[in-house]
């Protein structure tokens, strides 16, 4: 339904680091994704994991694949989807988008790891409107690339993919967007003109501010770094005062805090706001009831 179309490359897989420069290893969640030896799961927070051990990244089993998928444009473009796990069942639907970087190996984590908390996790490859496959990595000339794909792509082609994934994934459940960097505006735009979105979270999400003339149809929730350098605290508070519906957390951080590949990975601010993303999405997708 809604134009979605299967394609798998491949079934699950061992996932390899794009470039040997990340910082931070590999993310995996506890009893979900195999640890390679030596590796030690270390507690991130909010039922999140970090594999520790040397440094690089651990080999894992990826929980899902790469599907073809096309948007009410007939535009035709890969996701990395993952199926629910986590022994609770589907509780829901979530559309993962990505950072400037494409849909690299962290993305692909980040969607199985809501995976592992009983949410088919689905992350469009946005910039395939401009260039297929891209996936790169933290460094300054990934940097430079992405800023260059984002300023590229706009807008209206990454809510039409967004949503051709939220079609895709209302089969059988209510379901949500989480963004990152670039993504978190592009999740924002998605909660205001979007069909069908239950909730929506945006981290860091740059440029929010240009869009409060856009009123969001469901719940939403903001993560921001007191230290982004990215999104200045008054930009923060331009959209706190235009949209006091928003949920809004400020944590002691930089830009990309919850990226663990990043140099600005911070642990106590990536746990705190994933612990409340969870409780957020379990009560508005999840089917949870408030405490």
């Amino acid at each position: 339904g809604g134009g979605f179309q299967l394609r798998f490359r491949s079934g699950h897989r061992p996932c390899m680091n794009e470039h040997a420069r990340y910082r931070n290893p590999a993310v995996a969640m506890q009893g979900a994704i195999p640890y390679g030896p030596g590796v030690r799961p270390e507690p991130l927070g909010g039922g999140w994991t970090r594999a520790g051990g040397e440094r690089g990244h651990a080999m894992s089993e990826r929980r899902g694949a790469e599907v073809e998928m096309t948007a009410a444009d007939d535009h035709k473009f890969q996701a990395y989807r993952a199926p629910a796990g986590g022994g609770r069942g589907r509780r829901g639907g979530l559309v993962v988008v990505q950072e400037i970087f494409g849909v690299n190996d962290h993305i692909r984590d980040v969607c199985d790891r809501f995976a592992a908390e009983g949410y088919e996790a689905c992350a469009p490859a946005l910039f395939d409107r401009l260039e297929r496959g891209v996936a790169l990595g933290y460094d300054d000339a990934g940097r430079r690339a992405g800023l260059d794909l984002m300023r590229r792509a706009g807008m209206t082609g990454a809510v039409l993919d967004t949503q051709a994934c939220v079609a895709a994934l209302r089969g059988a459940g209510a379901v949500g967007v989480v963004g990152f960097c670039w993504g978190g505006r592009v999740a924002w735009v998605a909660a205001c003109r979007a069909v069908g979105v239950a909730a929506s979270v945006c981290y860091y999400g740059g440029g929010i501010h240009e869009h409060l003339d856009l009123e969001p149809q469901c719940p939403v929730m903001l993560h921001y770094g007191r230290t982004d350098a990215a999104i200045l605290l008054d930009k923060v508070e331009l959209v706190r005062a235009a949209r006091p519906e928003a949920e809004i957390h400020l944590y002691d951080a930089g830009h990309g805090f919850n990226c663990d590949r990043r140099g600005s990975w911070d642990e106590a601010a990536a746990g705190a706001a994933m612990a409340r993303t969870l409780a957020f999405l379990g009560e508005r997708v999840g089917g949870e009831a408030a405490p």
